[in-house]
């Protein structure tokens, strides 16, 4: 049977939500990838997330900007219409795509490894709140990273025959990355590593992210499109998915 739950007849109610649930905990020391939760004066902070470099253990970071003095709007709760709670991304997302840009007729050409490393993976969120009048307040969500740098993350190992080439093409590498919003300036050392094979001929290709783009915004998903060639390797990152912010941004190495 359906359980309602309802804002108050009288007086007010203000809150906010997030996901992962498992962002909270009471023990101490808080379990690896948790943090805790607290909602003060500047709204909604999250302390001490972390990103896990399995990408089959990495989890989303969602927030809801804050309801603020919401009160039921029937006298006995039926036919409430209830308040939607829009969930934003805290986090940036990444993806990848390969293929080739030939035929390539008589020559197999396979992907066999991915590799993402010297990127920010510690941080504290904060939604920002700087007015809490309901007409007017603001809300500025983001992210304090610490200076943690993971060395590498392995985002595809395989041997993935790449037989895909031409406009809209490709072969979708299923595993990705949620990775913390951050800036890739020439300063920093991240970087992208493919790993392919011609005609059993093994050979490597790294590009420093700087050289793609200059950051990962909040609500960003970045799909990296690889186009495997004779003489070089092509990035071409874009961005989709629901719920994502659109970037187009492009680039190519030898």
């Amino acid at each position: 049977y359906p359980v309602g739950y309802y804002f108050p007849m009288s007086g007010y109610l203000s809150f906010a939500a997030y996901s992962p649930f498992r962002a909270h905990s009471t023990e101490t020391p808080q379990p690896a990838g948790t943090g805790q939760i607290s909602y003060g004066a500047d709204g909604l902070t999250i302390t001490g997330f972390s990103i896990p470099g399995d990408p089959t253990k990495q989890y989303d970071l969602m927030f809801s900007e804050r309801i603020y003095d919401m009160q039921s709007s029937t006298g006995d709760g039926d036919g409430y219409e209830g308040m939607d709670l829009e969930f934003q991304h805290a986090l940036s997302s990444i993806k990848f795509n390969v293929q080739k840009k030939e035929a390539y007729d008589g020559d197999e050409v396979k992907l066999t490894g991915i590799r993402l490393g010297k990127v920010q993976y510690k941080g504290s969120f904060a939604e920002g709140i700087t007015n809490e009048k309901p007409a007017d307040f603001e809300h500025n969500p983001t992210w304090d990273l610490t200076d943690d740098l993971h060395d590498s993350y392995t985002v595809f190992s395989g041997s993935l025959p790449v037989t895909q080439y031409g406009l809209n093409n490709y072969h979708d590498i299923g595993q990705g990355l949620i990775l913390m919003p951050q800036v890739l300036t020439t300063n920093c050392d991240a970087y992208i590593t493919v790993d392919y094979s011609v005609n059993s001929t093994e050979m490597t290709a790294t590009v420093r992210l700087h050289e793609l783009t200059d950051k990962w915004e909040i609500g960003t998903r970045y799909t990296y499109n690889i186009i495997l060639q004779y003489d070089k390797i092509t990035f071409g990152p874009t961005a989709d998915g629901a719920g994502w912010d659109d970037v187009n941004v492009g680039a190519s190495i030898k």
